[in-house]
């Protein structure tokens, strides 16, 4: 045999035998607590369709007996008014008074100013009951209580 032939077969033997012991330790037996150690059996809770309509508080004996601090501030704060629901856009808008708001220029100098019907606007200023909150490159962002959108430059 030659030598290249002899080193190939000595890293595949290697292989092998790494391949076996990882196999081995798959299979490996789980360690059991020592017999001094009396570990108290879980209580197992059927799964019948009685027990799951139950709330989990009814079926879960740690749930009943541990304190939750995050859960009792998630609870107060479900209760809150969050004013509106920002995965709902209602249709309700006015939108004839947005209809009625065009921009037409924006102007960066010494300040950033919009030019909305004819009224050269800045950040805190009013049209139409909208206050203007910011005034960016391409569009003017406008707020009327809760509401906000963005007024953007037309397309030429």
């Amino acid at each position: 045999m030659k030598e290249k032939d002899k080193k190939q077969l000595i890293i595949l033997g290697v292989m092998v035998l790494v391949l076996i012991a990882a196999a081995a330790a798959q299979f490996k037996p789980k360690r059991r607590p020592a017999p001094g150690a009396s570990a108290a059996p879980a209580q197992a809770v059927p799964e019948t369709m009685d027990t799951l309509e139950q709330p989990v508080q009814a079926r879960s004996p740690l749930y009943a007996s541990a304190t939750f601090p995050e859960r009792e501030e998630q609870k107060k704060r479900a209760v809150m008014d969050w004013k509106r629901d920002p995965f709902f856009q209602s249709s309700k808008i006015d939108m004839a008074n947005r209809s009625n708001l065009v921009l037409k220029g924006i102007s960066y100098g010494r300040g950033a100013y919009a030019l909305i019907n004819d009224e050269i606007l800045t950040a805190g200023d009013m049209v139409s009951g909208y206050k203007v909150t910011e005034v960016e490159k391409r569009k003017v962002r406008l707020q009327k209580g809760a509401e906000i959108f963005f007024l953007p430059l037309p397309e030429e």
